[in-house]
């Protein structure tokens, strides 16, 4: 679920709506099984992109050794 690896800090997203993932999901096999469409872009609300920019300072990344 994306919402999960959004919350584990697997994923985030630019405010262009683009997705951005940690080193631990960056292959083929992992992203098919996730069903994750790197192609595929959000649209993000412009009242979140503070938000998303938080995450991806103090969220995003921390993925590593969990």
């Amino acid at each position: 679920n994306v919402d999960i690896l959004f919350d584990k800090g697997f994923l985030s997203f630019e405010n262009s709506g683009e997705l951005i993932l940690c080193d631990e999901l960056k292959n083929e096999f992992t992203l098919r099984l996730l069903g994750i469409d790197l192609r595929k872009k959000v649209m993000i609300p412009l009242g979140t992109f503070q938000y998303l920019d938080w995450h991806r300072k103090n969220v995003f990344g921390r993925c590593k050794g969990k």
